[in-house]
């Protein structure tokens, strides 16, 4: 009967995975390879693969196998896998099928017919109709599932997601092991809705827009609501044709900047060009009366960061599109600019830019007001790549960083009448680069062993 319902269930499963992975029976192959030779294809690299017991407990490979796919609880599964390689690899071969799912239909019935497919459940692409229904019936029950893709079923029109105010948010922050976030082609029925939507999964660290809208602004933005609080993701991709500045009150949560690691704005099929944002942490602390800074333990309570700003076509076939680089212009101002984390080095470089997206920096409306006015912005252009140092030629600078004096101030010391923070200069002086640990590593290796054919020779 056991074998019946295992049946049953596999073939379901067939309907709803991938069809890249090989029965579950195992088995077969070519080349006159045996069962178990087979099975060892599924080992990760690296492991080694020749001293592997055949017939672990002096039973045949053939009876762990039956043993196995009559399993129905995940953690008996993964106990047989921590005993030897061969019932290692027999595991990831019956679990791999069951790590993503493209059509949730079948989920639904399947996850009570055999539990195992919630215990390794990973990935799951949903469409907008059909995510109210994950959110109830699988509340708490897919414990590794840490992706979720929410996409139109047909590309060219974006699909309504049903009313956020019926209580099923509430139900998606059980999926507290979600990381990922992906929504293409989704129309919200507000801008709260997207909000709420996004803040509900406490884990959450990548994001990624592609076409999502709302036709409703209610004007809410992050900066004061106590559920964002939570947000803090590490990495941001939103590619979208028109007006891209809807996306500023996603980019006013509170604790975005201090987590942040990657920004893409994109315009998706419609253009290559693409503005990319990478924040990384810098130590700096206030200074004292006489000029010296605090110790490093000080710093971590005055988080600086430094960005870097990278404006290019990556096919270079098309004009710029001068609109939307002023949009996207304008939405990085208002997120690098007012802030509790201190940005003090900012630094904008485009790649190979042709004459209407220098037009943007030669008119008499300057883009990024809000950082030019703090002194730390700085924008080059750089012409080509050499070939032989690989490296880009820089043409011009458009906007030149302000130096840093005892009479300038930012908007923020201003107002927090906090200490001086330590100038640009001198907070890249303390953020050694790793390329400068390295040559000096090495040369004091060179040292030393010269030093040591010396005295031996």
């Amino acid at each position: 009967m056991g074998r019946a319902v295992c049946a049953t269930a596999t073939a379901t499963c067939h309907t709803m995975w991938p069809s890249h992975h090989g029965s579950t029976g195992g088995g077969g192959g070519g080349g006159g390879r045996t069962k178990a030779e087979d099975i060892l294809d599924y080992l990760p690299r690296g492991i080694n693969k020749s001293d592997v017991t055949r017939n672990p407990g002096g039973l045949p490979l053939d009876v762990w196998c039956c043993i196995m796919d009559c399993m129905n609880d995940g953690k008996s599964l993964l106990a047989c896998a921590l005993t030897c390689k061969i019932l290692t690899a027999r595991t990831l071969k019956i679990i791999r099928p069951f790590r993503r799912c493209l059509t949730p239909e079948p989920l639904f019935h399947d996850i009570m017919l055999r539990p195992m497919t919630a215990y390794f459940l990973q990935e799951i692409t949903v469409t907008p109709a059909v995510m109210p229904r994950l959110m109830y019936e699988c509340a708490g029950k897919l414990r590794t599932l840490r992706k979720i893709e929410i996409c139109s079923s047909n590309p060219t029109s974006p699909e309504k997601l049903p009313h956020n105010r019926p209580p099923y948010l509430p139900f998606a922050s059980s999926f507290h092991t979600v990381t990922d976030l992906r929504l293409r082609g989704v129309e919200f029925h507000s801008s709260k809705d997207f909000l709420r939507l996004v803040c509900a999964f406490s884990s959450l660290r990548t994001l990624i827009l592609q076409e999502a809208l709302w036709y409703r602004d209610e004007g809410h933005t992050l900066a004061d609501e106590p559920f964002a609080r939570s947000l803090s993701l590490r990495k941001i991709e939103i590619y979208h044709q028109e007006n891209i500045t809807q996306y500023k009150n996603l980019l006013a949560a509170p604790n975005l900047l201090p987590s942040i690691e990657y920004i893409e704005f994109g315009m998706g099929r419609a253009s290559s060009w693409s503005a990319e944002l990478t924040l990384e942490e810098i130590y700096c602390g206030p200074l004292d009366q006489d000029g010296r800074g605090h110790s490093m333990l000080d710093a971590y309570h005055y988080p600086s960061r430094k960005a870097h700003v990278l404006i290019r076509d990556v096919y270079s076939i098309r004009s710029p599109p001068v609109e939307w680089l002023r949009a996207a212009f304008d939405l990085l101002d208002a997120f690098l600019a007012p802030s509790g984390v201190s940005c003090v080095d900012i630094n904008v470089e485009m790649k190979e830019p042709d004459g209407p997206l220098l037009n943007i920096f030669r008119n008499d409306v300057l883009p990024f007001p809000l950082l030019r006015a703090q002194g730390i912005l700085q924008v080059a252009a750089f012409s080509s790549l050499g070939m032989r140092d690989l490296e880009w030629s820089r043409v011009d600078i458009l906007i030149e960083r302000v130096e840093a004096s005892s009479e300038a101030t930012t908007p923020a010391m201003v107002r927090d009448a906090e200490p001086e923070f330590v100038r640009p200069e001198s907070v890249e002086s303390r953020n050694w680069s790793f390329k400068g640990l390295l040559k000096k590593g090495l040369r004091l290796l060179s040292r030393i062993s010269g030093l040591w054919r010396r005295r031996t020779a």
